[in-house]
């Protein structure tokens, strides 16, 4: 089960980005016709950098509208993200 997409949309599909599954992450990369690509180390380190910072950009958002509950989690859910490499 997915639970969260943290990543690039292209033509309304997933081409790069981490997944949030039930029991972790999963990097995932696709080509244009959304066949799954293999994912080297760096694709890992660029997936959660770049989910890292899409998680805390979106919890600045949600504290500029007043959703502080919200932006709590997802600038949590940004460190974890980040720290998933250390």
């Amino acid at each position: 089960m997915i639970f969260l997409y943290y990543g690039l949309l292209e033509n309304g599909k997933l081409k790069f980005g981490i997944l949030e599954i039930n029991n972790g992450y999963k990097v995932e990369k696709y080509d244009s016709d959304f066949i799954a690509l293999e994912t080297t180390r760096d694709d890992i380190i660029t997936a959660f950098d770049q989910a890292g910072n899409i998680a805390l950009k979106y919890s600045v958002e949600l504290e500029k509208i007043g959703n502080k509950t919200s932006a709590d989690y997802y600038k949590k859910k940004s460190i974890e993200l980040y720290n998933q490499m250390d």
